[in-house]
This record gives structure tokens, sequence and C-alpha cells, in this order.
């Protein structure tokens, strides 16, 4: 009976918690999202910019890109095309999960390629960006040249 009830304190919490599901499915979303940017803006010719924060991402674009000057600017929230009700592709990191790296914005071009903030300016090394969180940790990369992410 003893050791049913240590066992049952030990590992019961490991069994219903969903903290290690709630961090995949960030990391999956902001997998997703990055390679939706990169798509996204070499099939419309509109940049797309990525945003990260230590604890979220947000995805946005120029509403008019096809018509306005350059530089664009990035006021226009992109569409979420996986839930398709108008919302934007954003996500925010489950408690305990951080994002550490490749910190800021960076944005794709329509030519596929990564560009810093500074619009027009190519980024040619890869960017690392990583998630901490209490299941473990999950790097990201960002091909500068190409725009892959992986």
């Amino acid at each position: 009976m003893v050791i049913i009830g240590v066992l049952a304190a030990v590992l019961g919490p490991r069994f219903f918690s969903n903290s290690s599901f709630d961090e995949n499915r960030f990391d999956e979303g902001l997998l997703n999202a990055a390679r939706y940017a990169h798509d996204y803006a070499v099939t419309s010719g509109c940049d797309v910019q990525l945003t990260l924060t230590s604890t979220s991402y947000t995805l946005s674009t120029d509403t008019g890109c096809l018509t306005s000057p350059t530089p664009p600017t990035f006021s226009t929230p992109l569409a979420n095309p996986f839930t398709m009700d108008g919302t934007a592709l954003a996500g925010t990191a489950p408690s305990g999960l951080t994002l550490s790296g490749l910190i800021g914005t960076v944005v794709f071009a329509p030519d596929g390629t990564l560009h810093s903030p500074n619009w027009n300016s190519a980024i040619v090394n890869s960017q690392t960006l990583t998630a901490t969180g209490s299941s473990g940790t999950t790097t990201f990369t960002l091909y500068g040249l190409t725009g892959y992410v992986d």
C-alpha cells in the first residue's frame, strides 16, 4: 500500500500534467507559422515580418504591398490560415516556456530570403531560435539565403 502511495505521488503529476503537450503544441505552432511566413512571402510577393519575444510570436504584412512604395510598413496582422476565421497568426508560450536567440524581428522577402528588420538587408548566415521549457529544449534554424525553416 505504501509503495502504491509513493508511486502515485511521484508519477501522478506526470500523467495529469499538460505542460509538455502545451509546450509541444506551441513549438509546432511556431515552426508552422515561420514556414507559412516564408511561403506566403514567396507566393504573394509581399514581405512578411515575424516578430519574436521571449514568450510569443506574431506575423504581419503590408496591406498595400503590391501598390504602395517601399519600404513596407508591417501594420496588418497576417490572418491565420489554419483557423479560417480571420484571426491573426500569433502564439503565446505556455507558462514556463521561453524563447531565446533570434528575438526581435526578421522579414521573409518575396524572393524567399530572410532579412533583418532594416528592410532589404539580407541575412546571409543561419539564425537560431531556442524554445526552452520543462519538457526540454527545441531548436529552430532559419536559413538566411533560402528562408528555409528547420
